[in-house]
């Protein structure tokens, strides 16, 4: 993609991201909520992503994959039923929800790692919108980004960061949110001199802003 391109595509993501913000403001949703919002909104677009992909990469290698979300239960699915936005919304808060946070097996995703992070993420966040029409809004305007692309997901990493600093500026450290100055990371990031493929341990993630310095770097968390 061409510099000129990427800078399009920059202020396109940015516009997308205005638009939702706007949307779930104008419902009614304050900033610390609408972050709140985005965010699962992003994991389940990323997560559709993913699994395109790997079903897409085991196809070519005339291999079988077995989607974790299926069916209605796709992004790609429930999410372009935008010309009925109260049923996508009763879906989403009455089906949707209980497959990603039901423990049964028989309902929910099962019982191994990746279903225990879906029910740690979900048990934990909520659908702010009460409206169908206010709802199939933003995730239209969250359907038109792409997680596989470096761009989208550069910009995204920049956007949730500044909208993280605006719920801080409200009410410092409602979410653990407390910023580091750029100068501090830079000066940082001179003395350890961090070299590709060393590995970084940071148990406080958050938004990877210092390990934005240096994107090459392979990356571990904290479980």
């Amino acid at each position: 993609m061409t510099k000129n391109n990427t800078d399009h595509r920059r202020q396109e993501v940015q516009q997308i991201v205005k638009n939702a913000c706007d949307q779930l403001n104008a419902e009614g949703v304050d900033a610390r909520n609408y972050v709140e919002q985005l965010a699962w909104l992003f994991f389940l677009k990323a997560f559709d992503e993913t699994e395109t992909r790997k079903e897409e990469e085991a196809a070519f290698d005339d291999m079988p994959y077995e989607r974790r979300l299926t069916g209605n239960y796709a992004w790609s699915h429930w999410a372009k039923d935008t010309d009925h936005p109260d049923d996508m919304l009763e879906f989403v808060d009455g089906k949707l929800w209980i497959k990603l946070t039901s423990p049964d097996p028989a309902i929910g995703l099962g019982n191994d790692a990746l279903a225990q992070r879906f029910r740690r993420i979900f048990d934990n966040v909520r659908n702010y919108s009460r409206r169908g029409v206010s709802f199939a809004k933003v995730v239209q305007q969250v359907d038109r980004l792409h997680f596989s692309s470096e761009t989208d997901v550069i910009v995204l990493s920049e956007i949730y960061e500044d909208l993280l600093k605006r719920v801080a500026a409200d009410s410092a450290g409602y979410a653990g949110e407390f910023y580091t100055q750029r100068h501090i990371i830079r000066a940082m990031v001179q003395v350890v001199q961090p070299q590709p493929g060393e590995r970084v341990y940071d148990p406080c993630f958050g938004t990877a802003g210092f390990l934005g310095k240096r994107p090459t770097i392979c990356v571990t968390t904290a479980p």
